[in-house]
């Protein structure tokens, strides 16, 4: 039987699919369909992702780092916390409190318009018979790159609460750190050199109790605040507490240079790490009601300072 070649042509008419065309092919498609498949990737288009009315959760966590740390760039914005031990690769992460539900998006962009495009976990973390889930496929429409191209999400949730062979609930044990791993194909191309995996780190909640950090003058004090992640300043006076925050917010369990200074006519500043912070004032003592929308200088004035301490001094002493 003869080959029917009506729908093909010769290599020298492919125009640009010419470089497709060599010894071993004799039959190529027409220019007009002949197209290049594109390899997926994994993205985060907004940074954070929201579905359903759920809250905005973190998306495809620090996916721009890894890529440039994986593509040989070494400078200050892909510096990731962690480093995997096999390979070398830099591997994003994301911190949450031991007794809570880690939770985030995974999205992987194929800029195709015609693709079976999937995405999948290699290994899900179990513990105490309670393993990880990796959500329904959710299609992405807005902040497609060049508005085109197919764009999918899914969401991993490890829950902090599981259930006994009495059907009770209990707090499941967690390794202070877990990797899990992602893997997205269009039956072509894998995203699986390297794969793309988060670091799970958890730690221990902190306490609620503001900590005192230092005490001078008697009546002051400078704190540490774990519940709003904030630097304090306090003065005690005779009638209440007067607290001066930080306006900016600090990461639990990292080391800073925090101090305080007050002049001779009892104004003072809040450093931290050399720098003289924004201060504000809480609506109320209970925190969880925010703060005055307006912040204050860099400067506190207190009330009582100096103080003589000396009679506090002989109290002690007897």
């Amino acid at each position: 039987a003869e080959l029917n070649n009506s729908n093909c042509v010769a290599a020298a008419e492919l125009g640009p699919c010419a470089e497709l065309a060599n010894d071993d092919v004799t039959l190529v498609p027409p220019v007009d369909v002949c197209v290049q498949n594109r390899a997926p990737r994994f993205l985060s288009p907004t940074g954070k992702f929201a579905y359903g009315g759920s809250e905005s959760l973190q998306d495809t966590p620090e996916v721009s780092k890894w890529e440039r740390a994986n593509e040989g760039i070494n400078d200050q914005e892909t510096q990731l916390d962690t480093v995997s031990v096999n390979g070398g690769f830099s591997y994003p992460s994301i911190t949450q409190y031991f007794g809570t539900t880690v939770e985030f998006y995974v999205t992987v962009y194929d800029p195709d318009e015609c693709t079976d495009l999937s995405l999948e976990s290699t290994h899900l973390p179990e513990s105490g018979g309670q393993e990880s889930q990796f959500g329904e496929y959710i299609p992405r429409t807005e902040n497609l790159p060049n508005d085109e191209g197919t764009m999918v999400s899914r969401l991993f949730t490890w829950e902090a609460v599981g259930a006994d062979e009495q059907d009770m609930a209990i707090t499941v044990q967690r390794d202070p750190t877990t990797l899990v791993c992602f893997v997205a194909t269009d039956d072509y191309f894998a995203t699986a050199d390297p794969f793309y995996c988060v670091r799970i780190n958890l730690k221990p909640k902190p306490a609620a109790e503001e900590q005192t950090l230092l005490r001078f003058d008697c009546k002051m004090s400078l704190l540490w605040s774990p519940v709003v992640q904030r630097f304090v300043f306090a003065e005690n006076t005779d009638k209440r507490t007067r607290k001066y925050y930080t306006l900016c917010r600090y990461d639990n369990y990292m080391w800073h240079h925090a101090m305080v200074a007050v002049n001779e006519m009892g104004v003072g500043q809040l450093y931290v790490d050399g720098q003289p912070q924004q201060l504000m004032i809480p609506n109320s003592t209970d925190l969880s009601l925010g703060f005055d929308p307006a912040p204050l200088d860099t400067y506190f004035e207190t009330t009582t300072f100096p103080n003589d301490c000396s009679s506090r001094r002989r109290r002690a002493r007897s």
